[in-house]
């Protein structure tokens, strides 16, 4: 779940994930937006994650416990990852009690939601214009 009103676009997270997949091969599954409207006069980022299109790219595996790394970069810990189907979970919590809202995605359901408030009239684009950003070889 990404908290919308906790992010400020520092892009630690889209770094963490450019570092670990590039150790892998891999194109980066993380990029921090950011969303603006006429209708408010305010600002917002939204990461989009690798899970709105697949699974992780860096490799993580939730059966080995921990946190993936764009989670544990985020300085506003405005990112979190659990099990959408635990309502004992903060995650499956916060999308039981319908305060976060399915993101843009490619896969069969949403595995990336939002929480928080977007600037007013303001949308998401589809995943696929956003992701992925492709690999440079260093």
């Amino acid at each position: 779940v990404v908290d919308v009103d906790r992010c400020f676009g520092c892009d630690a997270c889209a770094l963490a994930c450019r570092v670990a997949t590039n150790a892998r091969g891999e194109d980066s599954w993380c990029h921090v937006l950011q969303v603006e409207s006429r209708d408010d006069d305010r600002i917002a980022w939204i990461p989009y994650v690798c899970t709105q299109a697949r699974d992780p790219a860096c490799g993580f595996d939730p059966a080995r416990g921990g946190q993936p790394p764009c989670v544990r970069a985020c300085l506003a810990g405005a990112l979190a990852f659990g099990d959408l189907d635990d309502p004992s979970s903060p995650v499956g919590r916060a999308i039981a009690e319908g305060r976060a809202r399915p993101m843009p995605h490619t896969t069969e359901v949403p595995r990336a939601y939002y929480a928080g408030n977007l600037p007013r009239g303001a949308e998401l684009p589809p995943v696929e214009e956003v992701l992925p950003r492709k690999r440079l070889p260093i």
